[in-house]
């Protein structure tokens, strides 16, 4: 997504004014501990363990952006950042409109202010990203307490990518009737929504998919909206990859309605739960008026939930699929359904029903659509459990099956074009009276695996089949169907293969689409034949130069041939496919005969050029003798008259001359030897020798001058070079001696050299200063640096600045530098730029006050006296705050993810060793609570990656400087039981399971509703052993109506370990 530029929050008026103010206070830690949504009170049954989660480090970006900037007004805030939304929504400030003006990491939690009651967040096409840990009810975007003033939040124009299985705006269960609206939302992550006692609504273009790879340590996919009722206007896509059902509500009447011409899209990928799956009360279901619906994948619709209605306005089309091995009905209907004019329904499964009705007065209504099926490959189509289904239709055709893949088993169709209408009371799954007109008929609804009604289309049919088979075999030239018409061209296929598409499933469609399929390869073999003609042609021809075909393009290589030969091995047998391989056949021999004169001339240049050391050809190698030129003589001779073996004997008599001038060089090279070395006492080369003077030197020059180039030339030269910088240094030497003398002798008024020139300032002191340093070590020397010494404290006497200051330790938590310096001086604190000042006691001490820094910042330090002499600076490196005790660690079990504990008051930062082995670091939270990640601790000898095991020594302390007693150590134990529930039967008497030992108290929980607890001393309703075994009475249970009965299948068992406990493990199964 392309990003304009950023635009900073505009203040206007008071509310801007404190949103900008805001900005400068750090966020404080949350004071209350709210109460999680997923608690034991309202806990998601489908929820069988705790969350994990995993930390993710916020990245900042610095890219702009501009949609935001607009026009705004008071209530309106653009936001850049995670600091300016979360200040947005969490003040008094009386914002209702937030514009986002860049990408955002939701990297904490922002609680929305209870004064705020709606909210619009305009995502100008930017994206939310939650960075923080997954699994926290209060992590990310969220409202809560009782009075919240929330009642709608508008998203809108958003990419989101989730992380937390709550949702990027959690509604907790104590705010209410909050209406949750997303336009144009885009939205990859574990879950959605999480508004149990609101309402979701959905408008404009929506693409939602529901995964656990959107962002790194998601926590595991789950619903897409955990909400009370949902509305969908508009055009919505959802990709949903869990086994937990898509919309889960747990409210007493919800709702879920498609609006009117709205298109739903929703793929399953997974079996289970149900797409609309209501556990606290029945639903009513409705589409709209010429809305288009399509469900598809491995999901039913209401799973063990039901619909309290069922309606398909006019015009709607609604396609309902289900794959796989899901038996539950694909609708569980409670309550009325009908079906409206010109509508059309398909209901289809592989396993379970395609619609079941459950025990309650029941009507079905089909009235006049456009077309409904329902069908199940192994159950029956409607199966019915209620006394009381009344079924009623008015429609052009019925058609049943008793298997949903042959034809009908029976069909009925009205008089004269006219519909027929029927009805039919069934008790369970046996007609009770039947009616109709023009006749009536029985549905047997145990033996029916489909049910179609619709429309009668036969005498369209019968026009539509005509014009297919027409259009079909009008391709071909006769009844043969093995040839294709002259004119068949694509064209003619594609109206044929639309006329084959209109007709109905059955023997002369498949019949006509075969010959549709054989005209396709037919017409593609023929183009091919066309295209490989074309290339062969192409490939062979362009061997050569023109279409005499007798010279080679200067591109054709063994390669181009055999290309050719490959698209001329294509073509059919033929006289065209003669002539291409007689012409390859001649390109052949022509690129032999080039590929000899080729490798002729290579030889003779490799030998000619090989005399050589290099390509300026000016230099023999030391091989070249006259065998080698004799040789190369030999293979210049095979040569073809020519510029290039004329060349080549250029080259070879220049060797022959270089041969004979080499014998000389190596006279010219002794001479130039023993010229060079002479000039030196010894082979050291450091020392001339007493009669070396300029003219020596000019000799042995002309020696090495007449040298030919080379490593030798070169070392002599350097000897040659060194001894004439000898000679110079020393003539330089004798007059780098008269220099320091004059300078520094002259910096005194006379001889006495205890009074200065009036001249004398520190420029002239540094000059003389550098003409001294050119001496040699020696008494001259001496001498006059004793003067200079002399004259440096003359002039210091009025300019002698304070000594540089002594530091103390910094360290993270210190809130001043301490140190000491000269007395009264004025000291200069500087970081980063920004300076703090302060002044040296007359104790000699100093302490400047400045904010705490981080690790490794460097503060430096100067002092100036009274007199404005600025002393040498000090500086310091802050360190981290080491902590007086070390941290305190919780548990770790085998293959841990995080390492956990808190850390005492002051400490910033912790780090990991596993057993004894630095790994990582991590930042200590404000509430002194720190995790560090350990999904992988290392690497093993076949490369991968290690995990902790029993026995590993996990070790945190404070870092590399920590000492010893400071280092808190654990070892990796195995972990604890956990609280399991074994399988439970209708009508069973007692829940068992095992819990871990010492378990001192167990709660059995129905539907989500609490029913009797059992502990160590209360032993009436069930009891709990020594080993952790337990049993819990369940004869009779209260459902969640109030009603007191046995437990049926389906019910949702969960034993967890009472109301005091939170957070704890939860054990799960279903009556079965």
């Amino acid at each position: 997504m392309k990003k304009s530029k950023m635009l900073k929050p505009i203040n206007v008026m008071t509310t801007s004014f404190l949103l900008a103010s805001s900005l400068l206070i750090p966020s404080a830690g949350f004071a209350e501990e709210p109460s999680t949504p997923k608690n034991e009170e309202s806990s998601n049954s489908q929820e069988s363990g705790v969350k994990n989660q995993e930390t993710r480090t916020q990245t900042t970006e610095t890219q702009s952006s501009g949609k935001a900037a607009a026009k705004m007004i008071a209530n309106e805030a653009v936001v850049n950042n995670f600091q300016e939304l979360k200040v947005a929504l969490e003040a008094d400030n009386g914002i209702t409109t937030i514009q986002l003006g860049q990408d955002i990491d939701i990297s904490g939690a922002i609680k929305i202010h209870p004064n705020k009651s709606e909210i619009v967040i305009e995502g100008n096409n930017h994206t939310l990203s939650e960075t923080a840990p997954a699994g926290s009810a209060v992590g990310g975007i969220y409202a809560h307490g009782i009075g919240h003033k929330l009642s709608s939040i508008h998203v809108k124009n958003l990419e989101i990518k989730g992380k937390n299985y709550y949702s990027p705006i959690t509604i907790h269960d104590d705010v209410k009737n909050v209406e949750q609206i997303f336009e144009n939302i885009s939205y990859s992550g574990p879950q959605l929504i999480w508004n149990r006692n609101g309402k979701a609504i959905f408008k404009g273009g929506n693409d939602i998919d529901i995964n656990n790879h959107a962002m790194p340590g998601s926590s595991p996919a789950h619903e897409m909206a955990e909400t009370g009722s949902v509305e969908i206007d508009g055009e919505t896509k959802i990709s949903h990859n869990s086994g937990y059902s898509l919309i889960w509500s747990v409210t007493k009447d919800p709702q879920f309605k498609i609006a009117p011409n709205a298109k739903v899209e929703i793929k399953t990928l997974q079996s289970g739960y149900g797409l609309f799956y209501a556990t606290g009360g029945h639903a009513d279901f409705s589409v709209g008026n010429n809305a288009k619906v399509t469900f598809d994948g491995a999901k039913g619709v209401t799973s063990a939930g039901m619909f309290k209605s069922f309606n398909v306005d006019a015009g709607a089309d609604v396609q309902m699929n289900r794959s796989g091995t899901d038996a539950y009905p694909m609708i569980s209907l409670y309550g009325p359904a009908q079906i409206n004019n010109q509508a059309k329904l398909h209901v289809t499964t592989e396993n379970g029903h395609a619609l079941e009705v459950e025990n309650k007065p029941t009507t079905i209504d089909f009235n006049t659509p456009e077309n409904v099926v329902l069908s199940s490959v192994n159950k029956q189509a409607l199966n019915n459990l209620s006394t009381s289904l009344t079924m009623s239709m008015d429609t052009g055709i019925v058609k049943l099956w008793t298997s949903a893949t042959d034809d009908p088993t029976n069909s009925h169709v009205g008089k004269s074009g006219d519909n027929l209408t029927w009805e039919g009371f069934y008790s369970y799954n046996v007609a009770q009276t039947l009616s109709g007109s023009p006749k009536h008929f029985n549905i047997e609804l145990a033996k029916t695996k489909k049910i179609e009604l619709g429309k009668d289309v036969d005498g369209q049919a019968e026009k539509d089949l005509t014009d297919a088979k027409n259009k079909v075999e009008d391709l071909f030239t006769d009844d043969k169907f093995d040839t294709l018409e002259g004119t068949t061209d694509q064209g003619a296929i594609d109206e044929a293969q639309e006329a084959v598409n209109k007709l109905p499933e059955g023997a002369e469609k498949d019949r006509l689409q075969d010959l549709l399929n054989k005209a396709k390869d037919l017409l593609n073999k023929k183009e091919q034949a066309e295209k490989d003609l074309t290339d062969a042609k192409n490939k062979v021809e362009d061997l050569f130069t023109d279409d005499k075909f007798d010279t080679l393009e200067g591109t054709t290589d063994q390669g181009a041939i055999d290309k050719a030969q490959e698209a001329v091995n294509k073509l059919p047998e033929g006289a065209e496919k003669d002539r291409l391989q007689d012409l390859l056949n001649k390109a052949q021999d022509l690129l032999n005969k080039k590929e000899q004169a080729e490798i002729d001339l290579t030889d003779a240049k490799n030998k000619v050029e090989d005399l050589f050391t290099d390509d300026k050809f000016d230099t023999l190698e030391d091989t070249t003798d006259q065998g080698a030129i004799d040789k190369a003589q030999e293979a210049v001779n095979k040569l073809p008259e020519g510029a290039e073996k004329d060349r080549l004997q250029d080259l070879l008599n220049k060797a022959k001359d270089l041969l004979n001038k080499k014998e000389q060089a190596e006279k010219d090279l002794t001479d130039a030897k023993n010229k060079v070395e002479d000039l030196f006492t010894d082979d050291k080369f450091d020392t001339l020798e007493g009669t070396t003077d300029q003219g020596a030197i000019d000799e042995a020059q002309k020696a090495v001058n007449k040298l030919p180039e080379g490593a030798e030339k070169d070392r002599l030269q350097d000897l040659l070079n060194k001894a004439k910088d000898l000679l110079n240094k020393k003539e330089q030497a004798e007059k780098d001696l008269t220099d320091a003398k004059n300078k520094v002798e002259d910096l005194f008024t006379d001889d006495k050299f205890d009074t200065l020139e009036g001249t004398t300032d520190q420029g002239a002191i540094d000059e003389a200063q550098k003409a001294v340093n050119k001496l040699p070590e020696g008494a001259e020397k001496d001498r006059l640096q004793d003067l200079l010494n002399k004259a440096q404290d003359l002039l210091d006497k009025d300019i002698t600045a304070p000594n540089a200051p002594k530091l103390n330790e910094v360290t993270t938590n210190s809130k001043e530098v301490t140190g000491s310096g000269e007395p009264e001086a004025n000291v200069t604190v500087t970081i980063n730029s920004k300076k703090y000042t302060g002044v040296v006691g007359p104790d000699g001490k100093f302490a400047v006050a400045i904010p705490n820094q981080p690790v490794h910042t460097v503060i430096t330090v100067t002092l100036t006296d009274t007199a404005g002499n600025v002393s040498d600076s000090s500086s310091v490196k802050v360190v981290q705050f080491m902590p007086s005790e070390p941290v305190k660690l919780n548990t770790v079990y085998p293959n841990a993810e995080v390492i956990s504990g808190t850390a005492p008051e002051g400490a910033t930062i912790v780090r990991l060793l596993v057993n004894g082995e630095a790994l990582r670091t991590a930042p200590v939270n404000e509430d002194g609570t720190f995790s560090i990640y350990s999904k992988y601790v290392g690497v093993d000898g076949n490369g991968n990656n290690k995990t902790l095991q029993v026995g590993d020594i996990v070790t945190v302390d404070y870092g590399v400087r920590t000492p010893s007693n400071l280092q808190a150590h654990t070892t990796v134990i195995k972990e604890a039981e956990k609280l399991q529930v074994n399988p439970v039967a209708p009508n069973a008497d007692y829940v068992t399971g095992k819990a871990p030992e010492g378990t001192k108290s167990l709660r059995l929980l129905v539907n989500g509703k609490a029913q009797r607890t059992v502990s160590l001393t209360q032993t009436g309703a069930g009891t709990i052993n020594p080993d952790g075994s337990y049993q819990i009475y369940s004869r009779f249970i209260v459902d969640e109506n109030g009603v007191t009965r046995r437990l049926q299948a389906g019910d949702v068992i969960e034993v967890d370990n009472g109301p005091l406990v939170v957070g704890g493990e939860i054990a799960k199964t279903i009556v079965k």
